[in-house]
């Protein structure tokens, strides 16, 4: 329990950085050329309500400290596809949360548990933090969409 707290404490410091960094920032799909763009395929959401935050990382070195694309959107369904445009990267790893109260930070319990859905690519750990070996999927080369699971 206790590597279960510390590893839900840890992405939920991250993930409230993750939205405070200079990244590529879209806030709607991208319109035009969009069937060329690598898509994000978001599955387990809590349909019509709050916002998806997406914060997506190039390399282990930023892993969880610079996201090179971040975006929000309302979310319209249990599931969303979300294009991935004009990112120069062979791999990636992506987080994300259901923000259902408007604040743009990922809220949590007094233990550090958050409160409100997360998701994560590839098949982080089930205790400890997520690492980028565990969390990173193919990008450039995607022929499907990349699965976020939350």
């Amino acid at each position: 329990m206790k590597k279960y707290v510390i590893a839900v404490a840890a992405l939920a410091t991250i993930a409230l950085l993750a939205f405070d960094t200079q990244a590529q920032n879209v806030s709607a799909p991208v319109s035009g050329g969009e069937a060329s763009c690598p898509s994000l395929n978001v599955t387990g959401l809590k349909p019509n309500e709050g916002t998806l935050l997406v914060a997506v990382y190039a390399s282990a070195d930023t892993f969880f400290k610079k996201p090179v694309w971040t975006t929000s959107q309302k979310v319209s369904a249990a599931s969303m596809q979300i294009p991935v445009c004009n990112l120069n990267a062979d791999e990636i790893a992506v987080t994300a949360f259901q923000d259902m109260n408007g604040n743009e930070k990922l809220d949590s319990n007094p233990l550090g548990i958050p409160t409100e859905p997360i998701g994560m690519s590839g098949k982080p750990a089930m205790f400890g933090p997520p690492s980028w070996e565990s969390s990173k999927v193919a990008f450039k080369a995607a022929s499907a969409p990349i699965a976020v699971k939350f």
